[in-house]
C-alpha cells in the first residue's frame, strides 16, 4: 500500500454543499466544534482577522490507488 492521502476541506458559515477551499495535507488535521478557524489566509476577499466557527466536522475516507484517502470535512458558522 502506498502512502496515505489527507484533504482539508471547509464549508461556508451555514453550508452544507459551498466549498470554501480543499486542500491537501501531508498529515492529518485535527479539528473539533468550537474550534475558531482563521480564514484570511484562505479567502482572498476575508480580513486578514476574518474567523470562522466549527459547527461540525465529518471524516470521509476511501481507497485511492492503493492508499487509504482521508477528507476531513469541516462546516462552520459566524461566530
Amino acid at each position: 500500500m502506498t502512502k496515505s492521502q489527507f484533504q482539508l476541506e471547509v464549508y461556508a458559515p451555514g453550508s452544507t454543499d459551498t466549498v470554501l477551499g480543499c486542500w491537501p495535507c501531508a498529515a492529518p488535521i485535527h479539528m473539533a466544534v468550537g474550534d475558531v478557524l482563521r480564514t484570511g489566509a484562505i479567502d482572498p476577499d476575508a480580513l486578514p482577522s476574518a474567523a470562522l466557527r466549527v459547527v461540525r466536522v465529518e471524516h470521509g475516507l476511501w481507497l485511492h490507488d492503493g492508499a487509504l484517502a482521508h477528507k476531513l470535512m469541516v462546516f462552520t458558522a459566524l461566530p
